[in-house]
């Protein structure tokens, strides 16, 4: 995006002395000529400023984001986590996007982009942290909506009496959905959900106690805080 935006910028102003060379090469009066030369530099000045204004927006805006976190044995030792995402692209030329820092307690396995096997180089492991790219056919457009399935199998992640599934929210978030499946033969105990946000103590948005059927549990929030860490803990 940077690397663009000064190539955009050099672009305009080049344009910008181009033209006021022609504007200077004829004889004009100088009210005339100084009325063209501050028109040229009132308009490039108002093209860079509008780009340098949406650059600094985040590529694209999510809509709906639902993580799904499926436990398929009583010891947590096997579960798969799906991410279902619809976003609208804020720029145009988007061409991919990456899911950073992805990480677990145990093993990460069996990556699927849209029920896909990644490409090369479309994950990346570093430092015990996995990076995932969802590339798109054809650049989007500035408006264009977009829909994202990432999954993978998770082994040995939830061997803890305590576990948790969290989110950080990294972009404008207009609703965030968290679902997490128990196994028939260890449904959870207790869950509480809360928000840790701007170094503030932990808030507790929800409790949820002990029931009938405690199988399955599911949070949704609208408009989450940008920067936000949002925590669905459980005991079991």
């Amino acid at each position: 995006m940077i690397k663009r935006l000064f190539g955009e910028s050099l672009a305009i102003l080049v344009t910008a002395v181009g033209l006021l060379g022609i504007i200077w090469s004829f004889n004009l009066a100088p009210v005339m000529l100084a009325a063209c030369s501050l028109f040229v530099l009132a308009a490039g000045a108002t093209i860079l400023i509008v780009r340098y204004v949406q650059s600094k927006r985040p590529e694209f805006t999510i809509a709906d984001l639902q993580k799904i976190l499926k436990i398929h044995d009583a010891g947590g030792r096997r579960a798969t986590f799906e991410r279902r995402m619809t976003a609208t692209s804020n720029v145009d030329g988007l061409k991919e996007v990456w899911y950073r820092n992805v990480a677990a307690d145990g093993t990460i396995g069996n990556i699927k982009i849209d029920g896909q096997d990644p490409a090369a180089g479309d994950v990346v492991v570093q430092l015990g942290l996995t990076d995932i790219r969802k590339s798109f056919d054809a650049p989007l457009k500035n408006g264009q909506q977009i829909s994202v399935n990432v999954s993978y199998e998770l082994r040995d992640s939830f061997l803890k009496d305590s576990e948790a599934l969290i989110h950080v929210v990294n972009y404008k978030t207009k609703r965030l959905r968290l679902t997490v499946e128990f196994p028939a033969d260890r449904p959870f105990k207790r869950a509480v959900w809360t928000e840790l946000y701007g170094g503030a103590r932990p808030h507790t948005i929800a409790e949820f106690r002990a029931a009938q059927d405690n199988y399955r549990l599911e949070v949704e929030m609208e408009d989450p805080k940008r920067g936000g860490n949002y925590e669905l803990r459980w005991e079991w």
